[in-house]
């Protein structure tokens, strides 16, 4: 409703909010028309005290809402402002119309900022600048709780070029990220150095989830999803790496004696496997990994690697498209054991080995494509593998199923 003059100002939410921004949402209306002046009036109290630069809304249709935005920058961290969008036209009278007062806390964290000390974050933070980060680690042994909040990228869809959200590219050891979301991101964590950790931390949106390196890190309990352009999880030349109880897609893991387990990974980006292994005693542990057109499970190459207990199913992309494969185990391994996998539903072979050093035992594959287990001669079989219903009426080759 219009004040004494002929226009005003309709408040909105505060969105993009960090520690030293925010953005405001409004509308402005005029009985006249045409250019209408609006500014957001904003303080710690109603007695308001700062006026953000005025604008105008060119060539209005009276009567008629038009949707308009308000950035607001130098605020200070952690503190309530009130605020509310004020407007006036060419022929006003009595002074601008101002809509209702509303309310907004910018956290403790400014995006950009560098982490030195351990961090709680005090609320969600919001970065809707392409350029610079979400926060800088700049120190050893940081623990940066985000306290259930949200650490927010700039992009809406993840195929966005933008920045890191955690960026910790410096190499600085025993990190600690826990306890919220990183999102909207093009990479959401570059964790590099040593013994660090990622715990209860939601991951998704992001053009690539984590980045890994160094030795002893470890991921409980996070979401780490990818697009076509990136990785849900990339760990590369790494050592003692652990990733358990963890969902996402498209992962790669490169390095020596990592663990993953427990982790549930779903269809990824076109040709792509759910998860990718390629290293020397990995151990791969029941995991669930279903529906991905390049391969659930992908063993490309190194020695002593264990597959067991994983559940592998309904890999299925178009013909030619690549490896649909329940478990694939590459030429390049040696050492490689495959016990209690259970492969099923996918469209060529549920379990198919090409490394001749490769041992096989109590595995079961049902209805598949092809082969229920296709394995190149001189396999060990250590017995107990067992196939029914699928496509190649052998079942098995070089193996024998039950």
């Amino acid at each position: 409703m219009l004040w004494s003059g002929c226009a005003t100002g309709q408040t909105g939410d505060a969105i993009n909010i960090s520690g030293t921004k925010a953005r405001i949402g409004g509308s402005v209306i005029s009985n006249a028309g045409g250019d209408v002046e609006y500014w957001v009036q904003y303080g710690p109290t109603t007695s308001y005290g700062s006026d953000s630069a005025h604008e105008t809304a060119s060539d209005t249709t009276a009567n008629t809402p038009r949707g308009i935005g308000v950035a607001l920058s130098g605020l200070e961290r952690s503190t309530t402002y009130n605020y509310r969008l004020c407007a006036q036209d060419g022929s006003q009278q009595g002074g601008p119309g101002c809509g209702e007062n509303h309310t907004f806390t910018t956290p403790n964290l400014g995006c950009g900022d560098t982490i030195t000390d351990d961090f709680t974050l005090s609320g969600d933070v919001s970065c809707e600048s392409f350029v610079g980060t979400g926060l800088i680690v700049g120190a050893d042994g940081v623990e940066i709780d985000l306290d259930g909040h949200g650490l927010l990228g700039p992009i809406g869809s993840p195929e966005s070029p933008t920045p890191t959200g955690i960026d910790n590219a410096g190499g600085f050891d025993d990190l600690t990220v826990r306890d919220g979301r990183v999102t909207g991101w093009g990479v959401g964590g570059d964790l590099q150095g040593d013994r660090n950790r990622v715990l209860d931390v939601g991951g998704f949106g992001n053009t690539a989830g984590i980045k890994i390196g160094g030795a002893g890190s470890v991921i409980r309990r996070t979401t780490m999803t990818g697009s076509r352009f990136g990785f849900g999880l990339l760990v590369e030349s790494s050592s003692g790496f652990i990733v358990a109880d963890s969902t996402g897609n498209k992962w790669q893991i490169s390095g020596e004696d990592a663990r993953v387990v427990r982790n549930v990974l779903s269809p990824a980006a076109p040709f792509a496997s759910c998860l990718y292994i390629a290293g020397n005693r990995n151990r791969v542990a029941y995991n669930h990994v279903a529906g991905c057109d390049g391969g659930s499970i992908l063993l490309a190459g190194g020695s002593d690697n264990v597959l067991v207990g994983n559940e592998a199913f309904g890999s299925n992309g178009p013909p030619g498209g690549g490896i649909l494969d329940g478990i694939f185990v590459g030429d390049f391994t040696a050492g490689t054991v495959l016990r209690d996998n259970y492969a099923h539903d996918n469209a060529d072979d549920g379990i198919d080995v090409r490394g001749v050093d490769t041992r096989l035992e109590d595995n079961r594959a049902d209805d598949n494509g092809d082969f229920g287990i296709d394995a190149v001669a001189g396999v060990t079989d250590l017995g107990g593998n067992t196939a029914t219903g699928n496509g190649n009426p052998l079942q098995c080759r070089n193996v024998f199923c039950q």
